[in-house]
């Protein structure tokens, strides 16, 4: 049996931790550079605001509502998260950390008792973190996905959701939109529509058989998940990385590409440091610059994809390589919005490139020198701070995106531990 512990409104939540003046009151999360909402506290759900829409589409609800707004805080979220998942695993030895805010884990207790053991899951993550959370339990993970989704949903549950029986788990499919399912998006489901599938009991009805060959194996795998036959084994253990990408939006347009160069050094700052994490190297990388075009406002992107001579850590190598083809894409006159970076290509040090994949020439520095200074540097940085030590062309601020109502890092920083004061 499986079950799926999922964090309500997460974002929203962990600000709410720190907050408690909030509780119950109107939360939104901003995406970055401040442009989009990307997390809703319930009380915003309940006045219509949707996902995704712009911040200055809502600024007449904001004040009318007097609805409180955060600028994304992700080092809070991840270390929330962390601290999440550590919770849940004293419950049971075998967890997947499915997302930031969702692990499934595999259930030995007794059926009978599952609505009070989920109930002592919700308190003991309450107690401990302050997070509020729902459970669902079923037989495979798509349903348990299924009752989550109705453990959140109705509140008749009160958080907790079992569907063990035919009955139960007919009426729960029953009412499930195809979309809800999943794995099922919208364009899939659209698809079975037309196929005279309109619900996700009329799914579960459906030949698994049937479904692999008009569509996949894995929707196959789906049908028969959602008639209660297990496909999907817990995943313990992460998989590896096939790339690491990291982009940002620009606070304000930049024009020199002697600006760019500082963001696109922080970017393989922290790709080079995901790669240290992950005990890979990168063979490969491609840059890629957005420009805002002048009539719709949408980007338009120029890249460039680069290889290494050998598997590469050390940002400086990057870097180098990246400062010799930056003339190749950038445009004088243009205004750039957004940039990132791709590596690719991962794997062990003495992975072997295609024989006659093309090699781009830059000056290694000493494996063994490399290696013992971003130790050094890892090490001083995971004691005193990420930006404890950082490369010299990281650190222009100028393009970094508008955080204008950034929380403090309550978990992962001295200096902005809550204090509190007693008369």
């Amino acid at each position: 049996m499986f079950s799926l512990v999922d964090v309500n409104n997460f974002y929203a939540s962990c600000e709410r931790v720190f907050r408690p003046d909030l509780m119950g009151k109107a939360v939104i999360v901003l995406s970055s550079n401040d442009g989009c909402v990307i997390a809703r506290s319930h009380e915003v759900k309940e006045l219509g605001i949707p996902m995704g829409i712009p911040l200055f589409k809502i600024e007449h609800l904001v004040k009318r509502h007097k609805i409180t707004v955060f600028s994304s805080n992700f080092t809070l979220y991840g270390d929330m998260s962390r601290r999440f998942s550590e919770v849940v695993g004293s419950f049971s030895e075998e967890i997947e950390i499915y997302s930031i805010d969702e692990v499934f884990f595999k259930v030995s207790h007794p059926q009978e008792d599952l609505d009070v053991f989920g109930e002592g899951i919700k308190k003991t993550v309450f107690q401990y973190l302050g997070l509020p959370v729902s459970l669902g339990f079923a037989n495979t993970k798509t349903l348990a996905k299924v009752a989550n989704f109705w453990a959140k949903k109705d509140s008749s549950y009160k958080g907790v959701c079992v569907l063990l029986s035919e009955r139960e788990i007919s009426q729960a499919l029953e009412k499930l939109p195809l979309e809800e399912i999943w794995g099922i998006g919208k364009k899939l489901s659209l698809k079975l529509r037309a196929l005279g599938i309109n619900s996700a009991k009329d799914l579960s009805e459906t030949d698994p058989k049937w479904m692999r060959k008009i569509h996949s194996v894995v929707l196959e795998k789906t049908v028969r998940e959602l008639q209660g036959v297990s496909c999907f084994s817990l995943e313990t253990s992460p998989a590896s990385p096939k790339s690491i990408q990291v982009s940002r939006s620009f606070g304000r347009a930049l024009s020199k590409m002697e600006e760019i160069q500082s963001p696109l050094s922080s970017f393989l700052e922290k790709g080079a440091s995901k790669l240290r994490k992950q005990g890979v190297f990168a063979f490969g990388l491609y840059v890629y610059l957005g420009i805002k075009t002048q009539n719709s406002g949408r980007l338009s992107f120029a890249s460039k994809a680069l290889t290494f001579p050998e598997g590469v850590q050390d940002p400086r190598v990057m870097m180098d390589l990246v400062l010799k083809m930056l003339p190749a894409i950038f445009k004088e006159g243009s205004l750039y919005k957004k940039a990132g970076i791709l590596l690719v290509d991962l794997g062990p040090r003495d992975a072997q490139l295609a024989l006659f994949q093309k090699r781009e020439f830059c000056k290694e520095p000493s494996s063994q020198k490399s290696e013992a200074l971003f130790k050094a540097v890892d090490s001083l940085c995971q004691k005193h701070g990420k930006k404890t030590l950082r490369l010299a062309s990281s650190l222009s601020s100028q393009w970094e995106p508008k955080k204008n109502n950034l929380s403090f890092s309550y978990t992962t920083k001295w200096t902005d531990l809550p204090l509190v004061f007693i008369k």
